[in-house]
């Protein structure tokens, strides 16, 4: 059978607006040259197509990371969306009730725990991951189990490629979370798989390039333990030691005091990325615009159309979400 090739004059580009509303071009020299993570020069005109048509017919932007090319030898390129990805369109779909994912652990006396979360201690063996997703709509979560053997990569010498060597637990956790919400979200998803599934995880040294550079406020959100829960330094008697403002310790726990919680209802939800390559949550609630950090806890809440009781703190001229509780 004679195979069908495309050639680069067949689609000269393609123009769209992607779902974060940015206009996108892509042409084949902008994907060779940017978007290609791996041996660009072994990339043929073909795998080139198929990239730049599922952006377009997924209206992903792969200038933020949303999609990946990957070419390594003489193999089929690979293309793979990113975590945020699933996040997001879950999170746009409205249905959406929060999810829980861990890993599978077999002790030495042959018992199996399904532990939430990637903590792994010295000695345990790891056998899978898993995941559930919860929907507004059904009854009962999905629930995914995977088995770390299918999806571990290896090199030709049998062992371990960096990422599943150096942390195994975390990108088999991503693959099962990955598979539950594609089958929860099928509309959404559908097609879309991430790069731990197929097995092209190593993309450190991917060739990005950010023209559509996000303009929202850059600012570093790091989760601290609040003031008030942090215990005091013990001092021995002999230390001199300089006492604080009695006053100024007072104005500030009343200050503390003052921050409530408010209710807002949530309107829309997206997942920005910093200059600086760390995730934030953009939250339109009551009309007004606020940040989060975009860790599990958060993302699982702060959803479209919940209603949540958030406490919020000004932080360089911005307003940040730094707790809630679900109204």
């Amino acid at each position: 059978m004679e195979k069908s090739i495309v050639k680069r004059n067949d689609i000269p580009e393609v123009v769209y607006t992607s779902e974060d509303g940015k206009e996108i071009r892509l042409t084949f020299d902008t994907v060779k040259r940017y978007l290609v993570s791996g041996d660009a020069t072994k990339v043929n005109d073909e795998e080139v197509v198929l990239f730049m048509k599922l952006c377009e017919s997924q209206k992903l932007n792969p200038f933020r990371k949303d999609a990946y090319l990957i070419k390594y030898g003489d193999e089929p390129a690979t293309i793979v969306v990113s975590k945020d990805v699933f996040i997001r369109r879950a999170q746009k779909s409205g249905l959406c009730n929060g999810w829980r994912a861990g890993i599978v652990v077999r002790h030495s006396d042959g018992t199996v725990e399904y532990r939430e979360g990637a903590l792994l201690l010295d000695g345990e063996q790891l056998v899978g991951g898993w995941a559930e997703v919860y929907r507004k709509d059904w009854q009962v979560p999905l629930k995914v189990t995977v088995s770390i053997s299918e999806y571990m990569k290896k090199k030709k010498d049998g062992q371990p490629t960096k990422n599943w060597l150096q942390m195994p637990a975390t990108l088999i956790r991503k693959v099962a979370l990955s598979q539950a919400l594609r089958e929860t979200f099928m509309e959404e998803l559908q097609g879309l798989y991430s790069a731990e599934e197929m097995g092209a995880d190593e993309l450190e040294e991917a060739p990005m390039v950010q023209p559509a550079v996000i303009t929202e406020p850059q600012y570093k959100i790091e989760e601290t333990v609040p003031e008030e829960q942090s215990q005091p330094e013990q001092v021995k008697p002999s230390e001199q030691q300089v006492k604080p403002d009695k006053s100024k310790v007072e104005e500030q726990f009343k200050e503390e005091e003052k921050q409530e919680f408010i209710k807002v209802q949530i309107e829309d939800v997206n997942i920005l990325r910093a200059k600086n390559g760390g995730e934030f949550l953009k939250v339109k609630a009551n009309d007004k615009i606020f940040y989060a950090p975009a860790n599990d806890r958060m993302v699982n809440v702060l959803t479209k159309g919940a209603v949540v009781d958030v406490k919020v703190e000004k932080k360089g001229g911005i307003d940040v979400i730094t707790d809630f509780k679900v109204a």
